[in-house]
This record gives structure tokens, C-alpha cells and sequence, in this order.
């Protein structure tokens, strides 16, 4: 059942992605916002993939304090932690080749298609910025979980 909550979730992130990406496109390339950020996105996302394994850091020594108070197995944290890392990492060589892909590919083709291209690029770029910062957000609040719970 929880691959269906993800699949859920990832359409949703998808969908939403698509949807900033086409809405930021209708002002021109001029001054589509999402399209200006893309070009700087690569060293956004690995400063925020640091700032995750900094927090990934103080998260296991408080699963590894919490594992020697209960007894408890953290397995399945431990493999939800390697995944996110390994969803992260992809997210940022899909960015690259997506802009890599557009650049090159973005003097051959019509006017309609680049439209098209760009709306795509830019739902990239919105995905792995709100995928990034949910997985931050996610992360920060079950550290601060984890930090009550080893307090009591």
C-alpha cells in the first residue's frame, strides 16, 4: 500500500511541476522566471543535497542513541535514507541532462517544440526543487522527533 502513496505523491509532484512549469512559460523566455533559476539549479541542488547529508549525519546519531535505549531495529530507516540519497542524486544528473538536452537540441527544432522543451525543462527544474526541499523539510522534522524522543 505505501508504493501506492508514493505513486500518488510523485504524480502529484509531477503534475504540479507541469503546471508551474507551463504557467512560468506564458510570459516569454524573456522573463519566465523558472527558466532564469534552471541555469544556476545544478549547484542549488547540490548545495541542498550537503545540507541533507549534514542533517542525515545527526539524524543516525540519534537513530544510532535511540536503537541502544529501545532495542529497536532501524533498518528500514536506514534503507529509506540510502533511497532519498539515491533519488536525489539522479534528480541531479536528470537536471543536467535535461539541460544539456535543451541546449543542444534548442537550435534545431521549431518554435512549437522549443515551447515544449522549455515547459519541460522547467518542470524539472520545479520538481527537484520541491522534491529537495520536501525531503528537507521531511528530514528536519523527524531529526527534532527523533532528538524528543531520545529525551525522554
Amino acid at each position: 500500500m505505501e508504493w501506492i502513496n508514493n505513486l500518488f505523491r510523485y504524480l502529484g509532484y509531477a503534475a504540479l511541476s507541469l503546471g508551474l512549469g507551463w504557467f512560468s512559460n506564458l510570459s516569454g523566455n524573456d522573463d519566465d522566471f523558472i527558466l532564469k533559476i534552471s541555469s544556476n539549479l545544478i549547484p542549488i541542488l547540490i548545495t541542498i543535497l550537503a545540507f541533507y547529508v549534514t542533517i542525515l549525519g545527526l539524524i543516525l546519531k540519534e537513530l544510532a542513541s535511540y536503537k541502544e535505549k529501545t532495542g529497536k531495529e532501524i533498518k528500514t530507516v536506514l534503507k529509506s535514507m540510502r533511497r532519498d540519497i539515491s533519488i536525489e542524486i539522479s534528480l541531479i544528473c536528470i537536471a543536467f541532462v535535461c539541460y544539456v538536452v535543451r541546449g543542444a537540441i534548442g537550435s534545431f527544432v521549431s518554435d512549437e517544440w522549443s515551447k515544449y522543451i522549455t515547459i519541460g525543462s522547467n518542470a524539472v527544474t520545479v520538481f527537484s526543487f520541491v522534491y529537495f526541499l520536501l525531503l528537507i523539510y521531511d528530514s528536519v522534522m523527524g531529526l527534532w522527533d527523533m532528538i524528543e524522543a531520545n529525551d525522554k
